[in-house]
């Protein structure tokens, strides 16, 4: 009966929460909120106004909420010390760790962040985090990245700053090797200003790193922590995606500058497309189809630019053409050591596997080291023959003219095996019914689709690479499934069918060994229990016989 008492004392304090909550929105009391400077797209200044994605979302939980939010926009180490010194009620999107734990508490999740690494146009050296060693790269002073990577990598230089614009201006000028960021604002940074001297490389995946951002309260204001939260409940996923509509498409707008306009305006490009690599590049009823040329289509789409189509069926004599300047671009190929002398390139729109194809008859190849000393199939001059030919070069090739007089080498044993590209060696397969083909292995070399350019039209280059980075994920998705998805079958691994084979059998072996001996056993078991039984009658019976003689 006793614990009655506290039923209206329990109900009374849940309900005072609820009050103190409310009675803080309904007097439109101000929370300031931490802002930055140049964070674009996220959280910047312009205009003498805060802007950006966070901004707005912030705005959102006010009217949620019934809160006025005061931004102060700032560096994030100034805003930080304003923080700490109870001088800022909130920090916006910071990542959490557990030092910052001790002073801060931490939301629901806001959004998730994934990074890109960004150098300098030129730099081929710097691909991933290892690459990094040894090198100096930019990072923001006092960021969650900054201090990860100075503990998870120590082999990095870094030098800090306390804007992003000096970093991308140091990497353009050399000044420092490259820096990691937010892949949507590298994206905005580079796409607006420095397309011609920098380039983006993502998925770059620190050590230890929390993609996710979070609003940070002050540590003894957990009411501001509740009310937050509550907030971030109530905005709906509409909401969520007009926000995204207008700030994160941002850094996918294509920003043409007035020369680039004007070479729009003035220039047909010649265009020579080959006609024979489906499903890539290909013909049929004469027009222009594949992977490669549904980028194309969307550049020109998006960006005005005037062209004329030649087809050719002979990819060295494209190659010939761009290299003397009577055709101005070859939409799917991918550079080379030697073409590197005559043309320049656009970044990657799709990355290609190489594959090997051989009869039906062979078992799966693991490596392409395998194929030394044997025929291998290859069309002349292809960017598979230069970068095989780079990597390997004691094979053996037998040059073909086209993937399908290849599949006819490869079908009348006159070489071992045919390499190309494995969505082309897929479709060919099965376009030209080679039943007695399969394709047997993957030779590990993947090589990067790129637009070929005369070496004289860099702001051409410019246009294309502006316009690649402006796609949207789902855009290159739509092209890539609509022509990649296509069905074969993967060779059986006969030696990976061994390596799981003899330990089972070897298992299965010991077990009716185990189970044979246990029979055996059992047997024994069994004769010795039925002896002990006639001996035990045999006793009874002597035991009577004797008894009888007694009596």
């Amino acid at each position: 009966m006793k614990y009655v008492i506290y039923i209206p004392l329990i109900f009374f304090t849940l309900i005072s929460n609820e009050l103190f909550a409310n009675n803080l929105i309904s007097k439109k009391e101000k929370i300031f909120f931490s802002a930055e400077l140049d964070w674009i797209p996220y959280s910047f200044y312009k205009d003498n106004l805060p802007k950006g994605y966070i901004i707005d979302y912030i705005k959102l939980l006010g009217e949620k909420e019934n809160f006025e939010p005061i931004f102060i926009n700032d560096t994030w180490d100034n805003n930080l010390k304003r923080f700490k010194e109870k001088r800022l009620d909130v920090l916006s999107a910071i990542g959490y760790s557990k030092k910052r734990e001790e002073f801060i508490l931490f939301t629901n999740v806001l959004n998730k962040q994934k990074l890109s690494l960004v150098t300098h146009q030129d730099s081929y050296e710097l691909i991933n985090l290892d690459d990094l060693k040894g090198h100096t790269i930019g990072q923001l002073k006092d960021w969650m990245t900054t201090t990860l990577i100075k503990k998870e990598y120590p082999n990095i230089k870094i030098k800090e700053y306390s804007d992003l614009k000096n970093i991308f201006e140091d990497i353009k000028n050399r000044k420092i090797d490259a820096t990691i960021q937010n892949e949507l604002v590298s994206k905005y940074y580079v796409n607006s200003n420095y397309l011609n001297s920098l380039k983006i490389l993502t998925n770059i995946n620190l050590k230890n790193y929390n993609h996710n951002s979070y609003f940070g309260v002050q540590k003894n204001n957990i009411k501001l922590q509740q009310i937050l939260n509550r907030g971030m409940q109530k905005i709906t996923d509409e909401e969520l995606v007009a926000l995204e509509k207008k700030w994160i498409n941002l850094s996918n707008k294509l920003i043409l500058t007035k020369e680039e306009q004007e070479f729009i305006k003035n220039k047909i490009i010649k265009v020579a497309f080959t006609d024979n690599w489906a499903p890539i590049s290909f013909k049929e009823n004469n027009k222009a189809y594949g992977l490669g040329f549904d980028f194309w289509e969307y550049i020109i789409n998006k960006t005005g630019i005037k062209v004329q189509y030649h087809m050719q069926n002979k990819f060295y004599k494209s190659l010939e053409e761009i290299k003397n300047k009577t055709k101005d671009v070859i939409v799917t190929t991918g550079k080379t050591k030697d073409r590197g002398e005559y043309s320049i390139f656009s970044d990657t729109y799709y990355k290609v596997p190489i594959g090997i194809a051989t009869l039906k008859d062979q078992n799966y190849i693991p490596s392409i080291t395998q194929l030394k000393g044997k025929k291998i199939a290859v069309g002349e001059n292809y960017t598979a023959h230069k970068l095989l030919k780079e990597n390997y070069p004691y094979l053996e090739f037998v040059f073909v003219s086209n993937i399908k007089e290849g599949l006819e080498f490869l079908s009348s044993n006159k070489a071992f095996a045919l390499i190309d590209s494995m969505p082309v060696l897929a479709y060919n397969i099965k376009k030209y019914s080679f039943n007695n083909i399969k394709i047997s292995g993957d030779a590990n070399i993947d090589f990067n689709l790129q637009i070929m350019i005369r070496d004289d039209y860099k702001i051409l280059q410019s246009i294309i690479n502006k316009t690649l980075n402006s796609m949207s994920l789902k855009e290159k998705e739509d092209i890539y499934n609509r022509w990649t998805n296509l069905e074969f079958i993967k060779p059986f691994d006969y030696q990976l069918l061994i390596k799981i084979f003899v330990p089972i059998v070897f298992i299965l072996l010991i077990i009716l060994y185990k189970n044979r001996q246990l029979s055996n056993y059992k047997n024994k078991l069994e004769n010795t229990q039925q002896e002990l039984e006639n001996s035990l009658n045999s006793f009874k019976t002597l035991l009577n016989f004797t008894v009888e003689g007694i009596i």
